[in-house]
């Protein structure tokens, strides 16, 4: 009978547990390739605080130290994964910048006054309102000169101190989920983007305005062709039901910046069923050759949501000489409402 050398109980273990403490970083390199991964990323801090707990807890147990290095591995990997959108990468002031906010101001609010009190104290040149009641659109649209008034069986609102024209949803988007509109901006035309996505879902038809992560990943991805398509600077704003550490979000920021990010990002679904899972839903998306600074997250009353705000325009380097236009240079289309139009 040969002799077969035994490999000591204590490597074996050491070796699992250096394993179990590896494993989670495949994160970074699977994480895009299916769809279901994309709902994975909604409950990744839940999924990784069990999971370091567990291994703390057998560490405790079973007096293995080494268990212990795999509960700060899986712990570690939790604070990069959701921690890392979120980090700062710099802010410039802009060339002739514009002050954009972005809120869902919730469909159900029940203190209208408050709540359009709330992003008015923001101060925007664009503003848009996602989920905006006919209470609050009045009170929004009181106060701005170009007003953008949801269609029926919709609920985005767009106000705006800059002349604009109406250009319909944007490629393959449904109207409900978003409107394209060309603003007339200090430096040039611009596209915005105000968009409200449905919320991803295991499949489609659960619960309201849910589809499956498969159909919400390919919305994604047209918006982003159309942002590609598009022969003027674009900036998206809104609610897209989409986590910044989704592909989807991925998608986006590699066609445009994430305003955001000129300051500390930070949770803005605030819904009490929703802190465990530390989720930035809430956009704003401006072209690469813009910078942005002053952005911050935004309480609104009555809301499960904090809105987010940036100034952003294009960086001094690329900026061109620019003027807002007069009436005479609007589009025929141009929407010149004025309060109570």
């Amino acid at each position: 009978m040969q002799w077969q050398p035994s490999i000591p109980r204590w490597r074996r273990s050491c070796a699992l547990a250096g394993a179990a403490a590896l494993a989670p970083w495949s994160w970074f390199l699977v994480r895009d390739w299916l769809a279901i991964l994309d709902w994975v990323a909604i409950f990744l801090p839940v999924l990784v605080a069990l999971a370091s707990l567990a291994f703390a807890l057998a560490a405790l147990m079973t007096r293995r130290v080494a268990l212990l290095g795999t509960a700060a591995s899986w712990a570690v990997l939790g604070f990069a994964a959701v921690l890392g959108p979120w980090l700062p990468q710099g802010g410039t002031t802009p060339e002739h910048g514009l002050r954009v906010v972005s809120a869902n101001v919730l469909r159900d609010n029940l203190d209208a006054l408050a709540a359009s009190a709330d992003l008015l104290a923001r101060d925007g040149d664009v503003l848009v309102a996602v989920e905006v009641t006919p209470a609050i659109h009045r009170l929004l649209a009181s106060s701005y000169p170009y007003v953008y008034d949801p269609p029926p069986g919709t609920a985005i609102g767009v106000y705006s101190r800059l002349p604009f024209t109406i250009r319909g949803p944007p490629a393959g988007l449904a109207a409900e989920f978003g409107v394209r509109i060309e603003l007339a901006g200090p430096s040039g035309p611009f596209v915005l983007y105000a968009l409200h996505l449905p919320r991803p879902a295991l499949r489609s038809g659960v619960g309201s305005r849910a589809v499956s992560v498969s159909e919400h990943r390919r919305l994604i991805e047209d918006i982003s062709l159309s942002i590609e398509a598009e022969r003027l600077p674009v900036v998206v704003a809104g609610d897209l039901n989409l986590t910044d550490r989704s592909s989807g979000y991925r998608r986006l920021t590699g066609v445009l910046n994430d305003a955001m990010r000129a300051g500390w990002g930070g949770r803005t679904f605030i819904a009490a069923s929703s802190w465990p899972f530390f989720l930035r839903i809430d956009h704003l998306f401006i072209p690469r050759d813009w910078c942005a600074h002053q952005s911050e997250r935004v309480d609104v009353t009555g809301s499960d949501h904090r809105g987010v705000t940036a100034v952003a325009g294009p960086c001094p380097d690329n900026a061109s000489p620019g003027h807002s236009p007069s009436r005479s240079e609007l589009p025929e289309d141009a929407r010149t409402e004025s309060p109570g139009d």
